[in-house]
């Protein structure tokens, strides 16, 4: 009976205890739902995170977020990122992990670790992340990484735009390449009359407490040498000095400040070192020193000159560059022993090969000065002025079959220009500015240069032909108009007169005075003729013969 019990009760065990793990594994998978929809996660609705009864669960999807990024910087700079991440509603964390890289010196220790800067960027009411990041130092040239994450990931579906670029410093450390090697120091030439900059950092990514220049003199002479202070917020001490190799002597010590350190030493034929170190290394950490060295061979410079008192440019393709050249002690060309400056950058630029470019039109100076003494200099006037054309006359009238002569002032001179009119079936021109009229009528005649400048019209009024009768000779007998010898007539050779040209005026009865007005005068005269000229570019003048009280006009036309 005991066995039979038994026996009947264990399908009763059994079932229970199916049904128990059942439900266990029910309410495991009702809690772990939520996590294995692709790594979403449950939020409440409410804002401080508690249930409420009557009240649905939102369920925010999001996604996991952790990328670096490298950037290769080329030469010395600040390392900013711009991020932009629209909708992904969480803070956004940014670290700059800097990979240093190592010098070939015998001083220099590098760490397995380089500086890091964290920040964050904090998401606004609707989500959005935007800001930029820079780096809180210089950096040498290298690579670097940037980490960008958030602690609970982003919404589903938002994207984080990163864009890394590099703010350039005019800094030569750590720049040179030899056969793919980045070497530390650097030689200066004496010759090339450039100012160099460098830097001392105290930063653990860089800890430079040290630079090393030096330059070589092929023959004896006198060397310029200046040292300056371009930036150190930390007024961290520092000293550069002179020393010549062949027996590492110390020549002079100068303490750079904001003001150049100036001075003319007097050297021999070798190799010379320039020892750049900080005082304290202490006093720079997380700190940078900017500072710039100027070595050049010395040459007295008593005269400088240019080739020019003034130019003139203008504000058009083609003509807003020229050429300045300078001479130093006479007639020696001035090379880098001088520099160019402008009074005014930004209406003409001059480059330190005295290149001049016109920027907009007005007048400055350009100034050539002694790079060892700015006091010895020449001066050049410049002027940039707007190119114009200009016709010789507004308005003027010709007859049918008759010619107009226009002339056009231009600046530049050089343009060549072509010759329009708004009528041509009234009026034509020729290329060289002579107008002709066609037939009676109104047409403007105006000059286009080929970069487009346009002059302003001159308004031709074209009137029909005027028709003459002739004047009666009085030397022919057949003539039954013949006049009396005391009756006076003038017969001209033409009733028009071009300003260049003249006109024969001739009387029946000798012994008389020839008189003009208006715009023409008399060019030449004899007993019974006169020939006239013009004196203005267009209009009228008459021409009067008087004889015994008794006097004659004829009126010319001048066009």
């Amino acid at each position: 009976m005991f066995l039979q019990k038994t026996r009947r009760k264990q399908p009763c065990n059994y079932a229970r205890t199916q049904r128990i793990a059942i439900l266990l594994s029910a309410i495991l998978l009702l809690t772990a739902v939520p996590w294995l929809a692709f790594g979403t996660k449950a939020y409440a609705a409410n804002a401080t995170g508690t249930k409420k009864r009557g009240k649905k669960r939102v369920v925010e999807l999001v996604q996991p977020f952790d990328k670096t990024y490298e950037l290769e910087v080329k030469g010395a700079g600040k390392m900013i990122a711009d991020i932009n991440a629209k909708g992904v509603g969480r803070d956004l964390h940014v670290s700059f992990d800097l990979i240093p890289f190592a010098y070939i010196m015998e001083y220099w220790q590098p760490k397995q670790t380089g500086h890091t800067m964290n920040t964050t960027l904090k998401a606004n009411a609707n989500g959005d992340v935007s800001g930029e990041v820079k780096s809180d130092h210089i950096l040498y040239e290298g690579t670097y990484h940037l980490r960008v994450w958030a602690d609970d990931g982003i919404r589903l579906g938002t994207n984080v735009d990163v864009n890394l670029h590099c703010q350039n410093v005019k800094i030569e450390d750590a720049s040179f390449h030899a056969d793919n090697a980045i070497v530390a120091g650097s030689d200066i030439s004496i010759t090339d009359k450039k100012t160099h900059h460098y830097m001392l950092s105290g930063y653990s990514d860089q800890n430079d407490y040290e630079d090393g220049h030096g330059f070589h003199v092929d023959h004896a002479g006198y060397v310029t040498i200046k040292a300056k202070t371009d930036s150190n917020p930390g007024n961290v001490p520092y000293s550069v000095t002179l020393s010549r190799d062949t027996d590492h002597k110390k020549i002079k010590v100068y303490h750079p400040g904001k003001k150049a350190c100036k001075d003319r030493i007097k050297v021999k034929p070798g190799d010379y070192s320039l020892s750049v170190q900080v005082e304290d290394k202490r006093k720079l950490t997380d700190r940078q020193i900017l500072y710039s060295l100027y070595v050049a061979r010395y040459i007295m410079v008593k005269s400088v000159r240019c080739d020019h008192k003034s130019l003139q440019l203008f504000d058009l393709r083609g003509y807003r560059r020229a050429n300045l050249k300078a001479t130093i002690n006479g007639s020696k060309p001035a090379g880098k022993w001088v520099r160019f400056k402008s009074a005014k950058p930004s209406v003409v630029s001059v480059s330190q090969k005295g290149v001049l470019q016109a920027k907009q039109p007005g007048e400055t100076v350009i100034t050539c000065y002694s790079v060892e003494n700015p006091k010895v200099a020449a001066t050049c006037r410049v002027m940039v002025a707007k190119p114009f054309l200009k016709i010789s006359a507004d308005a003027g009238s010709v007859y049918e079959g008759k010619n107009l002569r226009l002339s056009v002032s231009k600046m530049p001179r050089k343009q060549k220009i072509t010759w329009k009119t708004t009528n041509p079936t009234v009026a034509r021109v020729s290329s060289s500015g002579v107008v002709t009229g066609m037939k009676a009528g109104t047409a403007k005649i105006y000059a286009v240069s080929r970069a487009g400048i346009r002059s302003g019209s001159c308004t031709v009024v074209v009137k029909k032909k005027q028709q003459t009768k002739p004047d009666p000779d009085p030397s022919d007998p057949s003539d039954p108009s013949k006049p009396s010898p005391q009756h006076l007539s003038l017969t001209v050779s033409s009733a028009h007169l071009s300003p260049r040209g003249t006109v024969t005026v001739r009387a029946n009865v000798a012994g008389g005075t020839f008189s003009t007005h208006g715009g023409i005068a008399i060019k030449s005269r004899s007993s019974k003729t006169c020939v006239i000229r013009a004196t203005a570019s267009s209009g009228e003048g008459t021409v009067t013969y008087c004889l015994n009280g008794k006097r004659v006009t004829r009126h010319i036309v001048i066009y």
